[in-house]
């Protein structure tokens, strides 16, 4: 997946405590939220989950990604050397 497509992606959160809740924003597929209850969490959506920004290098490229819901600003630039 892209920087973007991670950064995207629902988050979860398992804080220990409660010990049976599991925290996601901003959506879960059914069927995850249907294998979660029957495990016997109690699922809860958060409407904020942080702030992510990334950088990773993925086939050889250098990629950047912002969370859009968040104040953060991502991107890749070159730095030439002064030789």
């Amino acid at each position: 997946m892209s920087a973007q497509q991670a950064v995207d992606a629902t988050r979860v959160h398992h804080q220990l405590l409660p010990v049976n809740q599991i925290a996601y924003n901003p959506e879960l597929p059914e069927d995850v939220k249907d294998g979660l209850q029957m495990m016997g969490y109690h699922l809860k959506k958060n409407n904020y989950m942080g702030d992510v920004q990334i950088i990773t290098h993925i086939n050889g490229q250098w990629q950047a990604a912002s969370d859009k819901l968040g104040v953060g600003v991502s991107d890749v630039f070159e730095v030439k050397s002064r030789e």
